[in-house]
């Protein structure tokens, strides 16, 4: 029933974010190699305390369209069984 296109996204999400550290990675070390080592500790805490932050927004909002998403289709189904 279409069950093909969540999995072929799912799998390309997967791929992608695991792929994405092989980025992030080094880009946070070589941004850290710029600054003194008296900051590197402060630096990295802040870099981290942003990506938790951003984690966190990223999945609040995504559960708010993914409940929302939900209760349209729970609407819909139930029109649709009536008639």
């Amino acid at each position: 029933m279409g069950g093909s296109h969540e999995w072929t996204i799912a799998v390309a999400y997967a791929l992608f974010m695991a792929a994405s550290g092989f980025v992030l990675v080094p880009d946070q070390t070589h941004a850290l190699n710029q600054l003194p080592s008296s900051m590197n500790a402060d630096c990295s805490a802040v870099m981290n305390a942003i990506q938790q932050l951003a984690g966190t927004i990223v999945l609040a909002t995504g559960g708010l369209r993914l409940c929302s998403r939900s209760l349209w289709l729970r609407r819909y189904w139930a029109r649709c069984s009536s008639c």
